[in-house]
């Protein structure tokens, strides 16, 4: 798997009872890709590419709720999220191999955004909010 092509990534869900996702969510993407929950199993959050695609999916861990795992089409975890212990406005991100790849923060500046960061705490791109559809998030990876 390309490290630079791909990210994992948390996104934190601003409280409220219109918003459909549960307080906090994550998943793996990539640019251009978006994340939108399913309408079948509201556990569950799809992880859809540019051609319309379900790539990915992410839900809660059945044993650890603090836990939020990915899902890989072979139905293998691919990582997983967890908050941070010392830092609460913190979700750090781990790969399939219990290894911190890196963290997202909500934006302080502009509260639909979500930043994330790599391990080194270089901003690597943001998850916002989708103007048109309030289910939908897009994500965008700075190049």
């Amino acid at each position: 798997m390309n490290k630079s092509v791909k990210i994992f990534i948390l996104i934190f869900i601003m409280g409220s009872i219109q918003q459909t996702y549960a307080e906090e969510s994550f998943l793996f993407l990539k640019d251009g890709q978006h994340l939108k929950k399913d309408a079948w199993d509201k556990d569950r959050i799809n992880i859809i590419d540019k051609t319309g695609n379900k790539t990915e999916y992410i839900k809660k861990d059945f044993f650890d709720k603090d836990r939020k795992n990915i899902v890989n089409q072979s139905g293998n975890r691919a990582g997983y999220v967890e908050k941070d212990f010392f830092n609460k406005e913190r979700t750090n991100i781990y790969d399939e191999n219990r290894k911190r790849t890196g963290y997202i923060k909500k934006d302080y500046f502009n509260k639909d955004r979500i930043n994330i960061y790599d391990e080194s705490g270089k901003r690597k791109g943001y998850i916002k909010k989708d103007f048109f559809q309030s289910d939908k998030w897009n994500v965008v990876i700075d190049e």
